[in-house]
């Protein structure tokens, strides 16, 4: 271990027989990562570009959030959101709910006063209204500044401080 507690490599492997062996379990592990990191970008952007029906609709099915349940019946459902597109639930959920009315309270998990992510959000959030137009989207804000610049985007935003 090196002096703040971290496993070296050989640690995590074992000891490597020769140079290129090493070389080879280097190369498997920057492989790996690299895998790893265009499966996340692609969570991100199919919900986006994957049709709503057909075989080829459920290839977003690995997607992880959060979504809580407040009514059945009309449907609403909280949903915290985040990140550099925080709206790639919001889509894959969409996709599946697009024939039913349904309110979508979206709590953002950190701040959205983030010019970049609130522009990215303003086009996801336009392109959501065009593909499905029975869906409610409201933004519950922290605070007033984070309620403006959602608002300015074109969306539905209040303030509610959680």
């Amino acid at each position: 271990m090196d002096r703040d507690k971290q496993e070296t490599f050989d640690e995590m492997v074992g000891p490597v027989g020769s140079t290129a062996e090493r070389l080879w379990l280097l190369a498997t592990r920057r492989a790996h990562r690299t895998a790893n990191k265009l499966r996340v970008s692609a969570r991100k952007r199919f919900p986006y570009i994957l049709p709503a029906r057909g075989p080829l609709s459920d290839l977003d099915g690995g997607i992880e959030m959060s979504a809580h349940i407040f009514s059945r019946d009309p449907l609403v459902l909280y949903i915290p959101v985040g990140g550099p597109r925080p709206l790639y639930p919001l889509a894959a959920m969409g996709r599946r709910l697009g024939a039913r009315r349904v309110t979508f309270l979206l709590m953002p998990m950190w701040t959205m006063e983030r010019p970049a992510v609130v522009a990215q959000m303003g086009r996801d959030l336009a392109w959501y209204a065009r593909r499905f137009p029975l869906h409610e989207v409201i933004f519950l804000c922290n605070n007033e500044e984070e309620r403006r610049l959602i608002a300015a985007a074109g969306g539905n935003a209040m303030f509610s401080n959680h």
